[in-house]
């Protein structure tokens, strides 16, 4: 366990931007504890009125990182790799944000040069090798982050890049024959951005004319592999088709068999036979708020699947407002109507229904939109003088709904510039949906205000035909940042390692929380956070943060059984 966790040294009181700042001192006890974030004081939030000025061009950097990407399995360097250079985004003023790409050459050296000073994730790249970032040590893990001062070259920021493990096979049809253009993907379980364990695909392929299927570039680990018939955009008179199928010949991803394959380990002649279904119609009408028809676009998918992207269906609402969608299985779908104003929609709306399908044609399903919502405000700064350089134009205000299908359907105006004297306007799907505000580099939202109220973390709760006003986006320049140290039992620094920061009030651990971040430390064994509101916090610093965790619910009077891998380091 000592190996695993040690403590961390010199967190911070969370300090809010300013021109100077300390560096922070070691703990000489070592502890773990809250560690409390204090803005500092603020004149009240000014809304900024007359022409702003221009930005200057920012001038090219003067700093340098170089490398090689060798071979892990040879040593020998790697030609024509892709090496991806990009901002961390944890500074709080950076000169610009950068995302550069170059390629290795015949020895696997790689550079960049004119960088700002500042901190990098850099990602190597290539066909049959497992894409790894600068200083990952496992496939599940981050990489570590390159901070750059002015004028410095880094030499030596090296990748060894492990092959990749391969998977062939062939998919049959129910006749034994081949079958073409399935496609069969390995899926992999991860936590999504609304923090549910799914399987999510880590690549694929389609098979040829032969059935047959080569998987290639995988990180090694667990897979469930999954065969998918290519279905039909629309309607298809045709109810025979193929039900989605899991490795060894299942439909049940409970049931599947994993697949464990390591580094360069190539496993061959999998055989996959696909499973016959019938398939039925879902039809009907969607109209908006008005009693009008609303065409657009139509996204069915199931309603509670454990899996990513699987059996989703998409159709066209016609201009008379129908809709009609073959290829369903039983199961419980979620039906979402997107109005397209270029296909005849007169107004931007969405609306959804859930239906459960059995063996026979489900008709007559009416969707009927709410009139749309919308949210008008101002985006304030808490620093005139320093808003006085900024143009309202270089910022966008950003909805983000809760529900996952709604966001995915939302209109070119989710991002909506700010007008010239700070105020906008959005227009807001029903249910829960958040604001954001992205722009210039070192400006973050402090708070969103609705009535008066910080709803910051809870969202808006939007009612259909419902209009919201007095919307307050507070922006500010004062960004908190926590940097630090981490040392063992001995007290001795550690290098390599990963840190847990998150609020001390647990209503605030929800999924996604703006109260709860990780990051693992440079190549100078440092770690900084930024942009954590302020507030108290828990730090925590471990050997390594499993990104596969288990993670379970339990409904009452239910009794789960889970199966845990234990992580050790060697």
């Amino acid at each position: 366990m000592a190996r695993q966790v040690a403590a961390v040294v010199g967190i911070l009181a969370l300090m809010t931007g300013a021109s100077a700042y300390p560096q922070p001192s070691p703990d000489p006890a070592g502890g773990v504890g809250p560690a409390v974030i204090e803005g500092l004081a603020q004149q009240p939030a000014t809304t900024v009125a007359g022409p702003p000025r221009e930005l200057v061009p920012t001038r090219p950097g003067t700093a340098t990182i170089r490398g090689r990407v060798l071979a892990a399995d040879t040593g020998l360097p790697l030609r024509k790799v892709q090496v991806r250079l990009s901002s961390t985004g944890e500074d709080r003023s950076p000169a610009r944000f950068e995302n550069q790409l170059t390629t290795t050459d015949a020895s696997g050296r790689y550079e960049f040069g004119e960088l700002p000073a500042g901190r990098y994730n850099l990602t190597a790249m290539k066909g049959g090798y497992v894409s790894f970032e600068y200083g990952q040590r496992r496939p599940a893990e981050s990489g570590k982050p390159i901070e750059v001062r002015a004028d410095q070259t880094l030499e030596k920021i090296d990748f060894a890049l492990p092959r990749g493990a391969v998977i062939t096979g062939h998919v049959l049809d129910e006749f034994g024959e081949p079958s073409a253009n399935v496609y069969v993907a390995p899926m992999r379980y991860h936590f999504d951005e609304r923090g549910r364990r799914r399987l999510i695909p880590a690549g694929g392929a389609t098979t040829n004319d032969l059935g047959e299927f080569r998987i290639f570039a995988l990180a090694p680990g667990d897979y469930y592999l999954s065969a998918t018939y290519p279905g039909e955009f629309g309607d298809s008179n045709d109810r025979a088709a193929y039900a989605p199928i899991y490795y060894p010949g299942t439909p049940e991803v409970d049931l599947a068999e994993r697949l464990t394959v390591a580094s360069g380990q190539t496993v061959t002649d999998l055989s996959l036979t696909l499973l016959p279904v019938r398939t039925v119609r879902v039809s009907g009408t969607a109209v908006d708020s008005e009693g009008r028809p609303m065409p657009g676009f139509l996204v069915i998918e199931p309603s509670r699947s454990k899996v990513a992207d699987m059996n989703q269906r998409m159709a066209l609402v016609q201009p008379d407002g129908s809709f009609t969608a073959g290829g369903l299985t039983a199961g419980e779908y979620r039906l979402l109507v997107r109005a397209e104003p270029m296909l005849g929609s007169t107004e931007q709306a969405t609306a959804s229904a859930v239906i459960t399908v059995g063996g026979d044609d489900v008709t007559g399903v009416r969707l009927v939109a709410g009139k749309p919502s919308i949210a008008t405000g101002k985006v304030v700064i808490g620093d005139a003088r320093a808003a006085q350089s900024l143009r309202p134009s270089a910022f966008h205000v950003v909805t983000i709904p809760d529900e996952e299908m709604t966001g995915a359907l939302s209109h070119d105006d989710a991002q909506t510039p700010v007008n010239d004297d700070w105020s906008f306007r959005v227009t807001l799907p029903p249910g829960r949906t958040r604001l954001h505000v992205f722009g210039t580099p070192g400006w973050n939202v402090k708070a969103v205000r609705s009535g008066g109220i910080d709803i910051s973390d809870v969202g808006l709760d939007v009612k259909a035909s419902e209009d919201l006003t007095n919307i307050e986006i507070e922006l500010t320049n004062r960004v908190t940042e926590t940097t630090g140290l981490v040392t063992d039992e001995r007290g001795e620094p550690v290098r390599d390692y990963a840190v847990v920061i998150f609020a001390r009030d647990r209503q605030k651990w929800g999924s996604p929380s703006r109260w709860v971040r990780t990051a693992r430390s440079d190549q100078d064994g440092r770690f900084k956070i930024g942009g954590l509101p302020p507030g108290e916090y828990f730090a925590y610093a471990v050997d390594f943060i499993e990104t596969l965790a288990t993670r379970f619910a339990l409904g009452e009077g239910e009794t789960q059984m889970l199966k845990l891998k234990l992580h050790t380091t060697p």
